[in-house]
């Protein structure tokens, strides 16, 4: 018995479909890590890498907080506002900032 060819178009269809879209719970099997599972393992933000080191040095600008240490630090700007808060841009990105709406030191 053969099926009609609407249902086979439907069942292929159907089957086609759900290899493309659940190939990542296939892969998960017990015993297993999948690639997200290990690369999200991995990565651990600049602010907690800092908390946890006694040797802290701030690798990224727009984690100072402050104006002072911001302008002691080469690589940084402190960029102020009228419309938004005052930031920590890097050299490169504070280049890019619109003039209208930041003052950079």
């Amino acid at each position: 018995m053969s099926l009609p060819k609407s249902n086979f178009h439907s069942i292929y269809f159907f089957f086609i479909f759900s290899l493309l879209i659940i190939p990542e719970p296939l892969t998960a099997l017990p015993g297993t890590t999948s690639s997200s599972t290990r690369t999200s393992t991995r990565r651990i933000s600049s602010a907690t890498l800092q908390r946890n080191n006694p040797n802290r040095t701030i690798q990224d600008c727009s984690d100072i907080g402050s104006r002072s240490n911001c302008s002691s630090n080469a690589k940084c700007k402190w960029c102020r506002s009228d419309t938004v808060d005052d930031f920590c841009f890097s050299k490169s990105e504070a280049w890019r900032l619109p003039s209208q709406v930041f003052t950079c030191d």
